[in-house]
């Protein structure tokens, strides 16, 4: 073999070699993002099928006989939600799975369109004159049949395949939780020499300890935050304080997401009095509680309790009052469970800094014993700012980057992190176990929160409002949307999920933001559903076929947009639009006719959107910076239509 034939096959192997690569991080990537990813399907199908509940008995829907059919698309989606469970837990390892429930998800949110379109199509004149049909309303009524027939008949389908999946339903998958080994069980067992940035936080909570006694009670101190934020590590770090050598008892009890008060009770006796059994009753196990601890100096921490009904939790607290020489610690994500169960003021654990991150980090990936090490550690430090202070992310990003060379740390740097393969134990699938107590709705809620950029402030009004207005609030007889609204952005705060945002007094609105990783988890749920679409690098959103959201970004498209209106460049199907760093003139706007959000908060446009008048379902439009004063005259139709808007002027005439 010559030497030039040596090097092109040299250069071939390596090309190969790197497409190879390349092919196995995009599975990877695929594959992490499906973890969650499928997690939205549940949420949809149940919204869609409430959806069809309330169409059941419109007026319009009845007079044109779609009552049956409507029944029929309802009563295969319930069939079909009840064993979500097992297919979204499925879906993680199973491709089949996840394309099934993608093709469920995609049906459902046709159903909600067609539903949406016919609502829009055949208001006001029809329901004006309820009993007559003219010619317009006969053809919407053909239309609207066909694609009922089609959806019945797609509906079928996925419903044929479900059956081929044996799927278990709700109450099977339930009991399979009891029947494996949690992963997550934690211990009081702990390295203090390998725990970095907790020093002060384990002061504050051994001195809340120590001055909170009650002379009758139990004192229950909750530690409260973001999973992953190290809630368990500084729970063992009191535990194995020397403060508590001298007390009696110490107890560690791991709680988990399956709350059962008989199996905490047992487990405390098991570790007080050696060789016990377990009592059937709880009657036995509180007798048998003040009979071992009454009088007696105990630390006990119940670590990672989910339990939200309010019942149980008195009932553990009232099993927990034996002695006021009683000491618990709670761990828990949630601060309204805190606020239930606690008698001191939770103790709220705030996220490290950025340096302590990159000190775990290097701890983690072997970076003292590197050589290249003055080259590494900058990078290093933009890295660590991804964790967003949890300890847990910069664990797991220190073992991914062990091993690794300069490059693979500098794409590193520039990688979603939600994109890397991480093992079940790490923030990632953490975070994702917050999401899975979510309600279908406030999944939904939760998800949409994925169209901000990262660390945008959100205007806590104007993100209820565009809630409501995609149909994620839950339907109540006896709460308003907007106060369902405030009950859920107050579960999501609770659960830091979202938070408030310091801004000066002379801002009367309530403004929020979100975590970084807690944002990227957002992204990863919406996944296909979002575009963030920039014109400077190319985005199209075209290709995304079941795009629903689009966040346009940093774009001057005035020139852009000539040759093409924007309802060709972003799918039919779009329901909100978001608009930052954007520079057009109005008249050259053009959108989706199914658009229900539109906030050009971000676009100092200096004419009003002339094609807004055609949107016939928009309700929200945010447009702070308009300065077209022949608003009302050109767009009073609209502005009745629409149930939020937010100009730069008043609207008085």
């Amino acid at each position: 073999m010559t030497m030039h034939e040596l090097v092109t096959a040299s250069f071939l192997v390596l090309r190969l070699c790197s497409h190879l690569q390349l092919a196995y991080n995009l599975k990877e990537k695929r594959y992490n993002m499906a973890h969650v990813a499928g997690l939205l399907a549940s949420a949809v199908v149940s919204a869609v099928g409430n959806k069809l509940g309330s169409a059941i008995g419109d007026e319009v829907m009845m007079l044109c006989s779609f009552k049956d059919d409507l029944k029929d698309m309802k009563d295969t989606l319930e069939y079909m939600e009840a064993a979500l469970k097992d297919a979204e837990r499925r879906s993680v390892t199973e491709e089949l799975v996840r394309l099934w429930l993608n093709r469920l998800k995609h049906a459902a949110y046709d159903i909600s369109y067609m539903l949406d379109e016919f609502q829009a199509n055949s208001e006001p004149a029809s329901r004006k004159m309820i009993g007559k049909l003219d010619c317009f309303a006969i053809a919407l009524k053909i239309t609207m049949a066909y694609k009922m027939k089609k959806m019945r008949g797609q509906l079928r389908k996925i419903k044929d395949d479900h059956e081929s999946f044996k799927f278990t339903h709700d109450n099977s998958s339930l009991i399979s939780v009891h029947q494996f080994p949690d992963r997550r069980e934690t211990t009081s067992d702990v390295i203090e020499s390998l725990i970095i940035g907790r020093d002060k936080d384990r002061m504050n909570v051994l001195s809340l300890l120590a001055t909170s006694s009650n002379k009758e009670d139990t004192t229950i101190l909750p530690i409260c935050g973001l999973g992953g934020i190290g809630k368990t590590t500084l729970a063992q770090l009191v535990f194995n304080d020397g403060q508590f050598k001298d007390y009696n008892h110490r107890v560690w009890v791991y709680v988990s997401q399956v709350f059962d008060l008989k199996k905490i009770g047992n487990s405390i006796i098991s570790q007080v009095e050696k060789g016990s059994q377990n009592l059937d009753t709880r009657q036995l196990i509180n007798q048998h509680l003040k009979h071992l601890l009454q009088d007696k100096k105990t630390l006990i921490v119940l670590d990672d309790l989910w339990e939200t009904d309010n019942f149980q939790l008195d009932q553990l607290k009232l099993m927990l009052n034996v002695s006021s020489k009683m000491r618990v610690l709670v761990t828990t994500r949630s601060i309204d469970i805190a606020r239930k169960i606690c008698t001191v003021e939770a103790y709220m654990l705030d996220p490290l800094d950025n340096d302590m991150c990159w000190r775990i980090i290097k701890q983690n990936s072997g970076f003292e014993s590197r050589a290249d090490k003055e080259k590494v550690e900058p990078v290093g430090q933009m890295i660590a700012r991804k964790c967003g202070g949890l300890p847990l992310a910069a664990q797991a990003l220190g073992f991914l980057l062990s091993g690794m060379d300069l490059t693979d740390w500098e794409a590193m740097c520039n990688t979603d992190i939600w994109d890397e393969p991480f093992s079940d134990s790490t923030v990632l699938p953490s975070l994702k176990l917050s999401y899975n107590t979510l309600t279908p709705y406030l999944r939904l809620c939760f998800a949409y929160c994925g169209i901000f950029r990262k660390g945008h402030s959100i205007s806590k009004d104007d993100l209820i409002q565009q809630w409501i207005a995609l149909g994620f609030i839950e339907p109540s007889n006896n709460f308003s949307a907007i106060q369902l609204g405030e009950k859920y952005v107050r579960q999501f705060l609770g659960m830091s999920f979202l938070q408030h945002t310091q801004l000066p007094e002379i801002f009367a609105k309530t403004i929020l933001t979100m975590h970084d990783l807690v944002h990227d988890l957002a992204r990863s749920v919406i996944a296909e559903e979002l575009v963030v679409f920039d014109a400077e690098i190319g985005s199209d959103a075209r290709r995304k076929e079941y795009c629903h959201y689009v966040s346009l970004t940093n774009c001057n498209i005035s020139d852009y947009i000539k040759a093409r209106k924007m309802s060709t460049i972003f799918p039919p199907k779009l329901r909100a639009i978001h608009f930052t760093d954007c520079e057009f003139h109005g008249g050259a706007f053009s959108f989706p006719k199914c658009l229900r959000v539109l906030d050009l908060s971000g676009c100092p446009i200096t004419e009003f959107p002339s094609a807004l008048g055609q949107l016939k379902q928009l309700e929200v439009l945010i447009a702070p910076r308009l300065q077209d004063r022949e608003l009302q005259k050109h767009t009073l139709a609209v502005i009745n239509q629409l149930k939020r808007w937010e100009y730069a002027f008043s609207m008085k005439a």
